[in-house]
């Protein structure tokens, strides 16, 4: 597949993700004006059939049953509009590949930026002349130029990293060549790779993707959901790589889905690592004698530079990046005496995170005698990254980091 038609694949396959969200919210409205019919009838009935003294007491079951059911049909819808999303991000990553691999077999063996713009021109000419066969060939066999299927409206992003010193080039050649013509394209931004994470590629699952922000294709909810029965928030900001560890959604729910969310935050260093042998325990301050593993059920907690160390990347001057680990744990391994305090020497009287006490912000899970108690109760499901456009120190929800006292080293 040429570059061209790679944009365009994508293209509508951001397209075909706008239209898949409007046909939802039609069905969500239809089927919501449904529900509220069915409501008022159910509490005309219970008024009708009840004397005085028992209407209150009827009327706060049946709200909290009805409550109970909206949760579970927000859950149903959140995890329906996840799948499709999931879909439309793997496809258009793998054409984004195929964009890539395009631009830099035009840079193999260039010694130079006259080297490298003559290639251009030469795939420009190649490309001509193939279109030109399958136009006669259109012709011999009479196929319309055109077949519409659909008209809508949608917008690509595409990410490419080209490697020195052909980005630049790369760049001006694609906007003075008309690509941003094809289908109507605003910005080219080139970046790929720049996590450096030493992460092979089999090791993820690009269909559990995420992006955790309130805009348009990304993943955001504003009231807790329930995971294990811990509530479960909104990790906004952060940006989820998914890793490999079931077949399908189907084994992966029936293994882990009723178990609780986590975050444990290390240094993007430990990420191959960590995937290759799992979690590693350590003595701590609460349980000196054990070993144990730390995790939180808040990632605010988590990205303190002490646990997620920030690190820059030289080829995208001014960015910083956090790397956090999201997991599930066995509820069952969760009890009451391992959720702890804080351990970060932040003042009583400071809040970590609006959405947890201080003193239950740590989970402690320890091994045991058997060596296979942490993976066989912890599992790493996901990478979270955060990118920042400054110091994450001066970020508003890390006003907290003020008040611990450790060196930032990381500068």
């Amino acid at each position: 597949m040429e570059a061209s038609e790679i944009l365009d694949a994508m293209q509508q396959s951001t397209i075909s993700t706008r239209s898949d969200l409007i046909e939802n919210s039609e069905l969500i409205k239809h089927q919501y004006s449904e529900q509220l019919k069915e409501d008022r009838k159910e509490i005309i009935s219970v008024l009708e059939s009840s004397d005085i003294e028992s209407i209150p007491e009827k009327i706060r079951r049946w709200l909290e049953k009805q409550s109970e059911e909206r949760r579970q049909q927000f859950e149903k819808y959140q995890q329906i509009h996840e799948e499709k999303q999931a879909h439309h991000l793997a496809t258009d990553q793998a054409q984004i590949i195929e964009l890539a691999c395009v631009l830099n077999k035009l840079a193999i063996n260039s010694q130079n930026a006259d080297e490298f713009c003559e290639k251009l021109k030469n795939e420009e000419k190649r490309l001509t002349e193939k279109h030109q066969e399958l136009k006669s060939l259109r012709k011999t066999v009479t196929v319309p130029v055109i077949i519409r299927q659909a008209i809508r409206r949608g917008s690509v992003v595409v990410d490419v990293f080209v490697n020195p010193p052909y980005g630049q080039q790369v760049f001006q050649q694609l906007i003075a060549g008309g690509i941003s013509d094809i289908g109507g394209f605003d910005t080219i931004s080139i970046t790929l790779g720049e996590l450096d994470l030493g992460v092979k590629q089999e090791r993820m699952n690009e269909r559990y993707n995420r992006y955790y922000e309130d805009c348009f294709g990304g993943t955001y909810w504003t009231k807790p959901l329930k995971r294990g029965g811990k509530p479960y928030f909104c990790p906004q900001g952060w940006r989820r790589f998914g890793i490999k560890v079931a077949d399908t959604k189907e084994e992966f729910d029936r293994r882990w889905g009723h178990w609780c969310m986590a975050y444990h935050g290390t240094a993007h260093t430990n990420a191959a690592r960590i995937l290759a042998t799992g979690l590693r325990v350590g003595r701590g301050c609460h349980l000196k004698n054990k070993m144990v593993v730390y995790l939180s059920p808040s990632i605010t907690y988590c990205a303190h530079y002490r646990y997620s160390k920030p690190w820059k990347n030289s080829q995208k001057p001014g960015k910083y990046y956090q790397m956090i680990f999201q997991c599930r744990v066995n509820p069952e391994v969760l009890t009451p005496d391992k959720i702890k305090s804080q351990t970060l020497k932040c003042p009583k009287y400071i809040r970590i995170d609006e959405h947890f006490a201080n003193d239950e912000i740590e989970w402690i899970i320890d091994s045991g005698d058997n060596e296979n108690f942490i993976t066989d109760n912890i599992i790493c499901y996901g990478i979270m990254i955060r990118v920042c456009d400054r110091d994450p120190y001066e970020l508003p929800e890390s006003e907290w980091w003020q008040h611990t006292p450790y060196p930032r080293d990381y500068q």
